[in-house]
């Protein structure tokens, strides 16, 4: 199964990146490991120049820079000791760079890190800076990320929820829900939209003895266990078993079986991600959901959604880009 050992979190030292610190923190003790964190100073390229040319009397490399640097240096240790218990405390690392996204991206790609952990709301706690920087790390990103709205409530992670439109990309991140639900307890909910101008399982061969609803819980239950069948990612065993309406989640393990309610829900709406995020505000702990990175007609389906989610959601967002399959 998945492991999340190594953490990175992304801050601004905003209030949104304190959310997110304890977050990270609390996560982490739940499944070991560490939380490191990062401060990308942007580097004004433009700015820099203009200075050179107008003559003024400091340098921004020489001056400016190394002076941000110390504060950034400073104000993370500080963080680290104030928000993040000793045996989760890892390093903290400040960066120069252009693109700020790009830089966070890099590193967690570099150093091979398991989940970066972002505050959804940035030092302005203006959603349009929130879109330029954590929308762009979600959607670049090939390690999950976790986007951390501020006000979560003080209770458990127990409720996860997997938007799906039944393909096997939207069900990519079945691994990552199960290994959660595994270590966290609790129960998984599958989400699908019918959304008013077409869908996915429009194209599906549903069973006509069956009402619609059934015939599409049907689908979605099959889809998911042959996923859970198939993917290299699902060790050990994983299968869903049930009726209609009272399934749950097996995890077998040697000789031991380990069972978590599983949940399908299916509604109508004009579109997908409005019904994701009104669903999860009032039902769930976590949204975990499959993007990527490319455009085109393929992000408009998934990748747009998983950003849009992830703005407007009200409860944590992980979103996962599987690596293995042919969907760009």
């Amino acid at each position: 199964m998945i492991t999340i050992s190594k953490v990175l979190v992304p801050t601004d030292f905003s209030r949104g990146s304190e959310f997110a610190y304890r977050y990270a923190n609390d996560l982490t003790k739940k499944f070991g490991g560490r939380v490191d964190l990062l401060h990308v100073i942007p580097a004004f390229q433009y700015l820099t120049e203009s200075i050179k040319q107008l003559g003024l009397p400091f340098d921004m490399d020489k001056q400016v820079y190394p002076a941000l640097q110390k504060d950034s240096i400073s104000k993370l240790k500080e963080s680290s000791i104030e928000f993040l218990d000793e045996s989760v405390r890892g390093t903290t690392k400040t960066l120069i760079d252009r693109k700020v996204d790009e830089a966070i991206v890099e590193r967690a790609v570099e150093l091979d890190y398991d989940l970066i952990l972002i505050g959804a709301q940035g030092a302005s706690e203006n959603k349009l800076i929130h879109g330029t920087i954590t929308e762009r790390v979600i959607r670049f990103s090939t390690v999950p990320v976790l986007s951390v709205p501020p006000s979560i409530p003080n209770h458990p992670l127990r409720k996860l929820l997997i938007p799906t439109d039944a393909s096997e990309v939207s069900l990519a991140c079945l691994p990552y829900a199960v290994s959660m639900l595994d270590s966290l307890g609790g129960e998984l909910t599958l989400f699908h939209v019918l959304e008013m101008y077409g869908n996915e399982t429009e194209n599906e061969v549903l069973a006509k003895s069956k009402n619609e609803l059934e015939a599409i819980t049907d689908l979605l239950i099959e889809k998911a266990n042959h996923y859970l069948k198939t993917s290299t990612e699902v060790k050990p065993k994983v299968k869903i078993v049930g009726i209609f309406n009272q399934y749950s989640i097996q995890i077998h393990d040697g000789d031991t079986i380990r069972s978590y309610p599983l949940a399908v829900k299916v509604v109508r709406g004009v579109s997908s991600h409005f019904e994701i995020v009104d669903y999860a505000n009032d039902y769930a702990d976590m949204i975990i959901m499959t993007t990527h990175g490319k455009s085109g007609f393929k992000h408009i389906l998934m990748g747009s959604t998983a950003e849009t989610v992830a703005r407007h959601s009200a409860v944590p967002v992980l979103t996962y880009k599987p690596k293995h399959l042919d969907y760009y």
